[in-house]
């Protein structure tokens, strides 16, 4: 920062180490944990240099679109479930709600797992159903009750793993494969211990295509 800079400014804004790996050459390092960003927007060098990440086309502008610790844990959430990618959100209602807007719309047909979370269940029988999609109950321990409930399209398969209060163990493995999975996904949200799968299902028995897992 410029010795020009008022003193306010300066109070404000501190005088800033340079990080560690833009030192010069010979001083240079990488720390050996990530740093903590506590910072709501990243500044650029030019206008024209923050157009690609205020366009969302890769790197950082503002902490709300992306910021490296998220994406740290989209990461590694990702690796862990052998996923393409993963999105993190403050919780899971979040991870279930943007999924599910994802990938159902009005008219849609949607099966929750019979003893889900209660604010799953809530979330589904009153937000979800203003928008006019349609939920049945499953008994997601029943492999076959999800195939012949699939026997209708069902544009998402909502199961949780381990369930809550009862915390069983859906087999999601059998549960996916009732679905033809042509691609699968990873996405990540946090609600505690929870675990959420989605597997959806197009119209045609011949083309299905799977989706998992909302939830880490």
């Amino acid at each position: 920062m410029s010795a020009t800079w008022n003193v306010e400014t300066i109070a404000a804004h501190g005088v800033r180490a340079p990080a560690p790996e833009a030192l010069p050459e010979g001083q240079r390092s990488v720390p050996t944990a990530e740093p903590l960003y506590q910072t709501s927007v990243f500044d650029f060098p030019s206008i024209d240099a923050s157009l690609a990440p205020l366009a969302l086309e890769g790197g950082y502008a503002y902490a709300r679109f992306g910021s490296p610790n998220p994406r740290s844990l989209e990461l590694t959430c990702a690796a862990l479930e052998g996923g393409e990618d993963a999105v993190a959100t403050a919780s899971g209602m979040a991870a279930i709600a943007a999924v599910v807007l994802a990938r159902a719309q009005s008219g849609d047909r949607v099966l929750l797992q019979r003893d889900a979370y209660g604010g799953t269940s809530a979330l589904f029988a009153t937000d979800f159903a203003r928008f006019g999609i349609r939920v049945e109950a499953v008994d997601a321990y029943d492999v076959e009750a999800v195939r012949r409930a699939l026997a209708a399209p069902a544009a998402v398969v909502l199961v949780e793993t381990y369930s809550n209060p009862l915390v069983r163990a859906v087999d999601v493995p059998p549960c996916s494969s009732s679905t033809t999975p042509s691609r699968r996904r990873s996405r990540a949200g946090r609600s505690g211990s929870a675990r959420t799968r989605s597997c959806t299902r197009r119209p045609s028995s011949s083309a299905a295509t799977t989706t998992s897992p909302p939830g880490c």
